[in-house]
C-alpha cells in the first residue's frame, strides 16, 4: 500500500458525539496511532469520522481508499463503501472483554490486563498485533472458567 484513508459518516449517537472538534480530533489521533501499531512499514493513512447524518439512524457509511502497487510495480486503487449497522459491530468484543474480566476477577486478578486490553481496545498500553492479541486473549480466557 502507498496510501490510503477511511472516512465514516453515521447517524448514532456515537458519530453524534464524535463530530465535535475535540472529541473527533482525539478519536481520529487515537485511531491513526492504532492503525499504524498494525503496519509493517510506514505510509500516509488517515481514519476517522467525518460527519453525522441524522436519516442513517444507527448505521455507518465507510468509505475506503486504497492506492498500491501490486506486481512488477503496477499501480491499483480501490475503492470500497462499506455499510453496516454501528452498534452491533463491537457487541461481540464487548461481551468478549466482560467476560474475561469475570474470569480475572474470580482468579483473584485486578487491574488492566494486558491480553484483555491488547484484545479489546484500539491502543492497549501493551500493543500486539491483532493475530497475536487474539491467541493470548483465547490461551487465558476462552474456555477457562477459573
Amino acid at each position: 500500500m502507498v496510501k490510503s484513508y477511511e472516512l465514516d459518516v453515521g447517524g448514532g449517537l456515537d458519530t453524534l458525539a464524535t463530530i465535535r472538534t475535540s472529541v473527533k480530533e482525539a478519536k481520529r489521533s487515537l485511531i491513526g496511532e492504532a492503525l499504524k501499531a498494525e503496519l509493517t512499514y510506514a505510509f500516509p493513512t488517515m481514519a476517522g469520522t467525518t460527519d453525522y447524518v441524522d436519516f442513517l439512524g444507527r448505521r455507518r457509511v465507510s468509505y475506503i481508499y486504497i492506492e498500491g502497487k501490486g506486481v512488477l510495480g503496477s499501480s491499483f486503487r480501490l475503492d470500497v463503501t462499506l455499510q453496516s449497522v454501528d452498534p452491533p459491530n463491537a457487541v461481540n468484543i464487548l461481551l468478549d472483554v466482560i467476560r474475561a474480566l469475570q474470569v480475572a476477577r474470580d482468579r483473584g486478578e485486578y487491574g488492566a490486563p494486558p491480553e484483555v486490553c491488547a484484545y479489546g481496545f484500539k491502543l492497549p498500553p501493551k500493543p500486539l498485533p491483532l493475530e497475536e492479541a487474539e491467541a493470548s486473549f483465547t490461551e487465558k480466557y476462552v474456555g477457562k472458567a477459573g
